[in-house]
């Protein structure tokens, strides 16, 4: 085997080397993944950020090992804020209790918001995208109108956080179960709706959900255990 030849200046310290053999590395790229939704469903602050690995397949004779794509990772939470919605926006929302998974949100003008069950799930697509073997927290929510005026729900937000510190799961759109409010509720009905977040299996001991239900009503917040 020839011997391979290095350029290099020999007075000045050089931050990369060159062979003349031609052996080249190829940078991971990185980039921010932002999940689309339908018309009714909304959920908070879901984009994924983080560098996806891209490394390429390692070559041994004629045999290529294909690129492993990881999962991006989610970003901090930080602290929630209420969404700023266009039209009027009340000077104080009407005020709610702080819930858990197993105590229900109530507002001082009679609507009560509930998370009625909590289930996991594996995500199982295929393809471009997806994330085969992800754990899926799915969390459907109750609301009864125990006021005198119809509430309308189709602009609620939602948003979970896990884990400490907390970082703000993805949201997961084709999770069959998955279903909004997306409805105006009349007084002394109720109505359900169905979340789906990708959650690591190691996180869901301590889960964090905000619901924003409309620009009148405080945002509900409930803690627990996804498990």
């Amino acid at each position: 085997m020839g011997r391979c030849a290095w350029i290099a200046p020999s007075l000045i310290v050089v931050a990369v080397a060159v062979s003349a053999c031609g052996a080249t590395t190829k940078a991971a790229p990185s980039g921010n993944g932002v999940a689309a939704g339908s018309a009714t469903t909304h959920y908070a602050a879901t984009a994924a950020t983080g560098a996806a690995s891209d490394t390429p397949g390692a070559h041994t004779g004629n045999t290529t090992h294909a690129a492993v794509t990881s999962r991006p990772t989610d970003p901090l939470a930080g602290t929630y804020h209420p969404v700023k919605r266009s039209g009027p926006v009340a000077t104080h929302r009407i005020t709610a209790t702080r819930g858990t998974f197993t105590k229900p949100v109530t507002y001082s003008d009679g609507l009560r918001l509930s998370v009625v069950k909590v289930t996991t799930a594996v995500e199982s697509a295929q393809g471009a995208g997806a994330f085969p073997d992800t754990n899926e927290s799915v969390l459907t929510l109750r609301l009864i109108n125990r006021t005198t005026r119809p509430v309308d729900l189709e602009n609620v937000v939602t948003q979970l956080a896990y884990g400490h510190p907390a970082r703000i799961a993805q949201a997961v759109y084709d999770n069959p179960a998955a279903r909004d409010f997306g409805t105006v509720v009349a007084p002394g009905t109720s109505v359900e709706g169905t979340y789906a977040y990708a959650v690591p299996k190691n996180a869901l001991g301590a889960l964090t959900m905000h619901v924003d239900l409309d620009g009148l009503h405080a945002v509900a917040t409930f803690t627990g255990s996804g498990r």
